[in-house]
Order: C-alpha cells, then structure tokens, then sequence
C-alpha cells in the first residue's frame, strides 16, 4: 500500500481524496489562503438541537443505543471564519434555522443567504403538543468577488427525504445527510476536477457525493472510528487501482 493521502496531495492533483484524521481547526489553519474551492459541510449543531437530538432517538434512523452523538454542540464559529479564508468560492454549513443569524453575524461581509433542506419524510413530534421539525437550515457564505453557480434563478430549497440514499447504503452517523441531497449541493455549487473540503466529514457523505460528481475532496473527522467509515466508503464508492494512492486514512492530524 501507498503511503497516506494528504490534503496537499489532494490540491496537487495527486490523489482524487484523502481522509484526516485530526483536528478541525489544525486542518483549516494548514491550508493556504483560497486553497480549496468549495466547502460543503454538516457541523454540530446549537445546545439545543443537540440535546434534543439524544432524547429523541428514534428521529434519527439509527441504533438507539449508539445515538448519543459523541461530538459537543457547536460553540464559537471562530472556525467557519478560518473556513472562509481558505475557500476560494462557495461556504455551506447545514445548522438549524435558529443558528442562522449567527452564521452571518460570524461574517457579515461574506454571507450570501440561508438555504433550507425540506425533509420530505420528517419524523412527526411524538407527543402532539408541538409542530415537528421539517426542514434543516444552510447557512451560505461567498469569498468576496464575483459569484456564480449552476442552478440559475432557483430557489435554496431542496427537499429529500431522511433515507435518500441511491446506493441503499444505511446511515451508520446520526446526523448522516441523503446521499441524493449532498450530490444536489455538489453539482449546484462546484465545477468537476474543483477540491471541495468538508471539515465534519461524519460518515463521508459528501466525499462520497464529490467522487461520484466528478470533483476532488478532502475530508477532516476526529473521531477514529467514522474517519474509518469515511475511508471505507471513499474506497467503495472508487474502487479499484487508480484510487490506491489515496485509500489510507491519516492519523494523528496532518502530514
């Protein structure tokens, strides 16, 4: 076997995609002013999605026993800034619609608009005393300059349902994204051969989403366990000798 991939063999056009497993922050802060293209990424997140996400298990599509999530809430979007400065073009961060206003006090200067994902087959709320959640926010940010994407005048909607996944893969991450929904982001919001960075990688949907489009991608995910569930589904989704070079998962943060 080769040695790791690395993001700089990713930019370099040496490999088609790599998986680190580090740190976030230490990532971003590695990569050069507009070194990668496009951005398209499912952070933690507020306190309180993120509790009620614990208690309310079965929303989730996965093993109640292995819902707690493992990650904290998201604190500072100190890092959403740093993610602005190296991407050259489009940010997306999923978050729910009550941390919007956050995302663009972050950078004000740089956001464009919230997007929204309906979720056609949301889960109702069980006790009936409430609206359910039917739909998850994109928070959209452009490095300044002239701005362009490939869905003409269409509205930031995008409806899928929870399980939309082509490959009928099954979500192994609680906060795993439809398969189909990440393909409809990557081909609106980058060109194919562009790098796209995805710094909360979870299960690997959006590398997964970028291989198949036809784009490079770099994934960052902390925890071992879904880094290794990122390189087997990279694998899979490109099989066979021309993605040898790139197959290994780098550990202990960047090369």
């Amino acid at each position: 076997m080769s040695a790791a991939a690395t993001p700089a063999d990713v930019l370099a056009g040496r490999a088609t995609w790599c998986v680190v497993c580090g740190e976030r922050d230490e990532v971003i802060a590695s990569l050069g002013d507009a070194a990668v293209d496009v951005t398209i990424t499912d952070p933690p997140y507020n306190e309180r999605t993120h509790a009620g996400m614990v208690t309310n298990r079965s929303a989730y599509g996965v093993n109640a026993a292995a819902v707690e999530p493992g990650f904290a809430a998201m604190g500072s979007l100190s890092w959403w800034r740093e993610t602005l400065r190296a991407t050259r073009r489009w940010c997306l961060a999923f978050c729910a619609a009550e941390q919007v206003g956050d995302y663009e006090r972050a950078a004000p200067l740089l956001w464009i608009r919230a997007g929204v994902w309906v979720r056609s087959n949301a889960t109702p709320q069980f006790t009936g005393d409430r609206p359910a959640t039917g739909a998850d926010s994109v928070a959209i940010a452009h490095r300044a300059g002239r701005k362009r994407w490939n869905g003409g005048g269409k509205a930031a909607v995008w409806t899928h349902d929870l399980a939309g996944d082509e490959t009928g893969a099954t979500r192994v991450h609680p906060t795993q994204k439809p398969l189909r929904l990440m393909r409809e982001l990557v081909r609106l919001f980058s060109d194919p051969g562009e790098v796209i960075l995805d710094p909360h990688a979870g299960s690997g949907t959006t590398g997964a989403a970028a291989l198949l489009e036809g784009r490079r991608v770099i994934l960052v995910e902390r925890d071992p366990v879904h880094a290794a569930t990122c390189v087997a589904r990279m694998e899979a989704t490109e099989p066979g000798e021309g993605s040898r070079k790139a197959k290994q998962l780098a550990l202990g943060g960047v090369r």
